[in-house]
């Protein structure tokens, strides 16, 4: 059976875990435009950091050679926030709000092939960042593509992160069978 995993490396994790009891500021991005939808990175502000939530396409061999997934990073801003400032792409919801958790949100998919296990695929699709009377969550807009969506809510249940696992489809001798934890930052290393 072959494996792939692409979740968040520590570093990217001691990074988000270190925003837990600052204050959120805002989202933004370059094309971060009002329906929540932008290529590549979004840009978080918090009292105690500012960075991006990264997509980047990468390829795998366990499915078809030819497919890209994308795979999630957290990246230094640099310039970024003075462009998304100037076009007006930047969302201050929850402004100040504390934050008092980070959740990344982990798919595990499954194929079986006349019965037997052919792959497993694990990745981080999405951080949340729970807040004192809200969430904002980042997260792929696709496994194939380096979409990235932003969601808000009055709490973690209410974000909407849609269920991707459309894309894969089961056929007579293939089957996918997928799972989505919210996965408290502290029980990660």
């Amino acid at each position: 059976m072959r494996k792939n995993s692409f979740t968040f490396g520590s570093a990217d994790l001691n990074r988000l875990r270190a925003q837990i009891g600052s204050d959120w500021l805002y989202v933004a991005g370059e094309t971060l435009a009002p329906h929540f939808y932008t290529p590549v990175d979004v840009l978080v502000g918090t009292t105690a950091d500012t960075f991006t939530v990264y997509s980047e396409a990468v390829g795998a061999d366990f499915e078809d050679p030819d497919l890209e997934y994308a795979a999630l990073s957290i990246r230094d801003v640099g310039e970024r926030f003075e462009v998304a400032k100037r076009r007006g792409n930047v969302y201050v919801p929850h402004q100040r709000e504390r934050i008092i958790d980070v959740l990344i949100v982990r798919e595990s998919i499954t194929a079986t092939e006349n019965g037997e296990q052919s792959w497993d695929y694990t990745t981080d699709i999405g951080v949340v960042f729970v807040l004192s009377k809200g969430a904002v969550a980042v997260a792929k807009g696709s496994h194939h593509t380096e979409m990235l969506l932003v969601a808000m809510g009055r709490t973690v249940e209410a974000l909407d992160i849609p269920d991707r696992t459309i894309e894969w489809a089961d056929d007579l001798t293939v089957q996918h069978h997928s799972t989505r934890e919210f996965i408290p930052i502290a029980q990660l290393t």
